[in-house]
């Protein structure tokens, strides 16, 4: 049963670690983009 816990709470970590991820590589990429433009 801890077993089972132990795993779902990695795999939702993950999930969250991979979403922030994904959110920061957008805004690093719109915020270079508007950079750009500006230059």
């Amino acid at each position: 049963m801890a077993n089972l816990v132990n795993i779902e709470m990695i795999s939702i970590m993950l999930i969250g670690a991979g979403a922030l991820a994904v959110a920061a590589f957008v805004i690093g990429i719109s915020v270079g983009l508007h950079m750009k433009k500006e230059k």
